[in-house]
């Protein structure tokens, strides 16, 4: 592993580290002047961490949403773990709340200075989907954030790309702009790189405007509890690795479980990720000093935890055993139902685990050493509360028990036997199989779909006496949101929301084909919130 240009992190007992996450943390706070800093994303796993430490310097924010009323209760939901409450911050008339989103406008109420802009928001889908994102959001979210920039006269915007902006490099990645790659690992890559342009392009119009871009490796939850509010990067390793686990149980007859399951990837290589909290805490520093403005950080790992440590911390979390590596592809039809059952559910970050970049870090650890900050090692026991960390769920004041219970039966005995012949996804996948939904929260809550060569021939609100071939478990408003077309279900099984039964590898096929016929025929529910 290169050790080249890092900095030793200094060590600190686990709880100490812990208390002073946004409590001192060892920065000194050096923006004193009355303007707001506008903030976009701060719902984002990033941004609310972001927005909880610049209330706790005192620092005025202006945080970009879609909608104030119920995003202000979210954003409380966030921050309340770390002590910080977004709705006393609004009270004291440290915080603002802008309606608008990237895609259209944001308002700029009378009154309000602004000079700085953090943009955070965007999409991380890696893959580029039928509504043109990453793309859309990020690209053309990024141009107009950057006009309404100009309209109002803020001439700082610092912004957050990745440290795979590059796409595949064989040598060390530098603080500076990166030249465009034929080989982009995919599309939120190429989306981030054109990001980056844009906003020097921006710079490169007027003298008195500055960019900084910050691009951070792979986050991941907090170092001292693991807590985390998205699922992605390293947590799909995870969640293909428990789907696995969930047929392993199935067969086990003994209480030592065993996952024969072959990782790709070397177990010496690593995988560069950082705590979200060492990031946010590197975002504040940066924007909060004009010292710091202007040029390119890596908000890498100076030391990342190689493979074989992530491997044991999945294992001891899911306290199963039997993972191994293996640096050379297997043959299709060699694998194991388990090794195909990752492989599915991996698809998207395969590129990550078998090559993980060098990077310079020379212009981070010189704010690391200004502020006080320390990006922590990673050891077993902080590895293993990674991987064993279950994210939060939010459910929306409106949805009641009720009308999440009489929502969920028209979807079923309605709108699904009225839609499915219309479906051109259904023709074409021509399935066949008996799956029962169950959604948890609401009475009487489960429902069997009978498929025959793609046409539903019958739905049975059951208990568990009927057999089926695979089935569901989700939350009532979790499920109502994925026939809505606006929770991608893949992501919800992602980040824990759905749990799978019977045979996986066809119920994981089945969810890619529920996401489109989802969006072809988006199930307008009176308890989910509407369309953005």
């Amino acid at each position: 592993m290169d050790r080249s240009n890092t900095h030793a992190p200094r060590h600190e007992p686990e709880s100490e580290f812990a208390h002073r996450r946004f409590n001192g943390y060892g920065m000194s706070d050096r923006r004193t002047d009355r303007s707001h800093l506008v903030v976009t994303g701060a719902t984002g796993l990033i941004g609310h961490y972001l927005l909880a430490r610049l209330l706790a310097q005192g620092v005025r924010c202006a945080a970009v949403v879609r909608d104030p009323d119920a995003d202000v209760v979210r954003l409380d939901a966030l921050c309340r773990p770390l002590d910080a409450c977004a709705s006393h911050a609004i009270a004291r008339e440290q915080l603002v709340l802008l309606r608008g989103d990237l895609l259209n406008d944001i308002e700029r109420p009378i009154g309000l200075s602004a000079s700085d802009i953090v943009h955070l928001a965007g999409c991380t889908r890696f893959q580029l989907d039928s509504n043109g994102d990453p793309s859309r959001t990020n690209v053309q979210g990024t141009q107009r954030l950057l006009e309404w920039a100009s309209r109002h006269d803020i001439t700082r915007v610092h912004l957050a790309s990745t440290a795979y902006s590059g796409g595949p490099s064989s040598g060390s990645v530098p603080e500076a702009p990166l030249p465009w790659s034929a080989e982009f690992n995919n599309d939120y890559e190429r989306s981030k790189w054109t990001c980056e342009r844009l906003c020097h392009e921006w710079a490169l119009q007027d003298r008195s405007r500055r960019v900084t871009v910050l691009r951070p490796s792979i986050v991941v939850g907090e170092w001292a509890t693991g807590r985390t509010s998205a699922f992605s990067g390293l947590y799909l390793a995870i969640r293909a690795v428990q789907a696995a686990v969930s047929l392993a149980n199935r067969q086990a007859s003994s209480t030592s479980l065993q996952v024969p399951l072959r990782l790709p990837g070397k177990s010496l290589g690593v995988q560069n990720v950082v705590p979200v909290d060492y990031v946010a805490n590197m975002i504040a520093a940066i924007v909060s000093s004009e010292a710091h403005h202007g040029g390119y950080y890596n908000l890498v790992h100076p030391a990342p935890p190689e493979n074989d440590l992530i491997r044991m911390g999945i294992q001891a979390a899911l306290r199963i055993d039997g993972l191994t590596f293996s640096s050379a592809p297997t043959h299709r039809d060699r694998r194991s139902k388990f090794e195909r059952i990752f492989d599915r559910v991996i698809e998207p970050i395969r590129p990550y685990l078998f090559h993980s970049p060098r990077f310079s870090r020379d212009r981070a650890a010189a704010v690391e050493f200004a502020e006080g900050i320390q990006c922590p090692t990673y050891d077993l026991s902080a590895m293993t509360r990674l991987c064993a960390y279950a994210g939060p769920s939010f459910t929306a004041p409106h949805e009641t028990p009720s009308l999440l219970s009489a929502e969920s039966a028209k979807y079923f005995e309605h709108f699904l036997p009225d839609q499915v012949p219309k479906s051109s996804v259904a023709r074409l996948i021509g399935l066949t199989a008996d799956v029962r939904f169950t959604l948890t929260g609401i009475p009487d809550g489960a429902w069997l779909c009978r498929f025959k060569a793609g046409q539903l021939t019958s739905v049975l609100q059951t208990k568990n006496g009927e057999k089926e071939d695979f089935g569901y478990c989700v939350g009532a408003s979790t499920f109502l949101k994925i026939v809505a077309g606006q929770l991608d279900p893949q992501q919800a099984f992602l980040a824990g929301q759905i749990e799978v039964s019977g045979n996986i590898e066809q119920a994981l096929k089945m969810a890619m084909v529920l996401h489109q016929f989802n969006t072809e025929f988006p199930f307008r529910s009176a308890a989910a919130p509407p369309p953005l």
